[in-house]
């Protein structure tokens, strides 16, 4: 057996341990987020690595495109004007689109998001392992559900002001960015 299938066993055993109507509603409810959470964090990744991509095939393209404008401007003998010209309209080109590219990335924060939706899942998950092994605040207490409650409340509490944060610094970024603009206009 793989973690990721270690780790769903323990879900499974723990979700057989809530019993009441109101603990079977938070057993769904961080069911939900759990799972909804673990889905954003893959796609964040596949998003982070996708734009890394973007942006290096950009830089890539680019300079490819320059050697090409600069051997054909050789081979068919472009006076020197013209191939500073052609290469300056493509490097002007690479620069625009790979700023914008790097610009998105910054403003979707996919690695940053990646990272936060990461660090939720972990800590879901040694709450659960805690919870199913008796670990630290788990083999004291008698009412384990109710301490698991807590601690995943607080749990969600510090990623929703994480998200809050990154969103305030979103904002920022975008501001500054069309600020940075309308200097050119």
């Amino acid at each position: 057996m793989d973690e990721k299938q270690i780790i769903e066993e323990l879900i499974q055993d723990w979700a057989l341990e809530w019993k009441s109507d109101q603990e079977l509603l938070f057993k769904e409810l961080f069911l939900a987020i759990y799972y909804k959470t673990k889905g954003k964090k893959e796609k964040n990744r596949k998003l982070n690595f996708i734009g890394k991509f973007i942006f290096i095939g950009v830089i890539f393209i680019g300079i490819l495109a320059l050697v090409v404008l600069l051997y054909i401007g050789i081979k068919n003998k472009w006076k020197k004007s013209d191939c500073i010209w052609a290469e300056s309209v493509v490097l002007f080109i690479i620069v625009v689109i790979a700023g914008l590219v790097s610009k998105w990335m910054d403003i979707m924060k996919y690695q940053d998001t990646w990272a936060r939706h990461s660090m939720l899942v972990h800590e879901m998950e040694a709450e659960i392992v805690k919870y199913q092994y008796g670990i630290k605040q788990y083999r004291k207490n008698s009412d384990k559900n109710q301490v698991f409650i807590r601690r995943i409340i607080r749990i969600w509490d510090t990623n929703q002001l994480i998200f809050s944060d990154n969103m305030k610094n979103n904002e920022r970024i975008l501001m500054d960015y069309f600020k940075s603009i309308s200097k050119f206009a």
